[in-house]
């Protein structure tokens, strides 16, 4: 009987385990449910903040990009109204100054016949200005430096322009088209630009310097300033290659336009900023690696890029003196010997 009981305890007991056991692993089983959901509902929710954030990022990349655009269109806006502002203030200032100085304000008879010569002298003054002020924003990005720059040129009118004493000269016409020349040009050697601002700057440039070089017959001289200031810049790797080619193209078609439309010019061949070109072209046709390698290797390159340009230029202008006859036209001579003191005579 004792081992019937004993026997029967310890069944009891082995069922009770197994009862407690089953019982622990139902509730682990409903704890990992419950924590499984918990996670998901976890995971829900993160995933709902981070899309809400994604959404709440989006809209105020928007804002912040519509809001940017307006301030730029603003700026735009004004700048374009005060340049435009300045050239007519300034247009506006020599018409009244010629109706007050000089004879043809009181006699009508002979105005009306040069009214419309005088007003295009003035007007191109207003892009003259106006091409200044669009300059000097493009270099400083802000347009108070363009009315800075207005500023200064109408204070040293006397020094930079003749219209005030001499409306019919040839660089009052002139003059306001290399202005805007320059502005393109400086807008196409602008950093960051996109492709088609660049391209409207490229026409552009083309169009003036075609038209500065037409109107003016010593306009290549001034030209040829600048493009051996590009030389220089270029020389020195300051200026991207590609957009030198490209200016070079504007030169060389430019001047050959010209030499056409003025019935064979023979003075253009013989210009210092045809020599120019095409020893430049000639010398970066033969030294293609001039700015690779070390520093000692590019010295030396740019010294012997320096003799064969001028070389070559030198040697080009001689030629076609000596082949075509060229009349020869010394009033840059003459006005630079003035200038320096060299001559007191003429």
């Amino acid at each position: 009987m004792t081992e019937l009981r004993c026997r029967k305890t310890e069944t009891l007991e082995g069922d009770k385990e197994e009862n407690e056991r089953q019982d622990e692993l139902t509730q682990t089983t409903h704890d990992k449910q419950q924590n499984d959901e918990g996670g998901k509902e976890e995971d829900a929710q993160h995933k709902e903040e981070g899309s809400n954030k994604n959404q709440t990022s989006v809209k105020r990349s928007k804002s912040s990009s519509t809001s940017g655009f307006l301030q730029r269109l603003v700026r735009v806006f004004f700048g374009c109204l005060a340049a435009v502002a300045c050239g007519m203030l300034h247009a506006g200032y020599l018409s009244a100054y010629h109706d007050r100085k000089f004879w043809f304000s009181t006699r009508q008879d002979f105005v009306e016949p040069i009214y419309f010569y005088i007003g295009a002298v003035f007007g191109l003054q207003v892009v003259y200005i106006t091409a200044l002020f669009v300059c000097s924003w493009v270099m400083s990005g802000t347009w108070m430096a363009g009315m800075l720059a207005v500023a200064w040129y109408v204070i040293n009118r006397t020094d930079t322009s003749k219209v005030d004493h001499d409306i019919p000269l040839r660089d009052n016409w002139a003059l306001p088209y290399f202005s805007c020349q320059v502005a393109a040009l400086t807008g196409f050697l602008s950093n960051n630009i996109s492709s088609a601002t660049e391209m409207f700057c490229y026409l552009t440039m083309s169009a003036t310097t075609f038209t500065f070089l037409l109107v003016w017959e010593h306009s290549h001289y001034v030209l040829f300033l600048q493009g051996l200031c590009l030389f220089l810049l270029d020389s020195f790797d300051l200026v991207p290659t590609r957009k030198m080619a490209d200016i070079q193209k504007v030169y060389l078609s430019s001047l050959f336009l010209v030499y056409v439309f003025q019935f064979q010019n023979a003075t253009l061949l013989s210009s210092p900023l045809l020599s120019l070109l095409i020893g430049s072209v000639l010398a970066r046709y033969f030294q293609q690696k001039m700015k690779m390698g070390p520093l000692v290797a590019r010295v030396m390159k740019l010294f012997l890029h320096f003799h064969l340009v001028f070389t070559t230029g030198i040697t080009f202008s001689y030629l076609v003196k000596k082949l075509i006859p060229v009349s020869e036209n010394d009033f840059i001579l003459k006005f630079l010997e003035v200038k320096f003191g060299l001559n007191t005579t003429t």
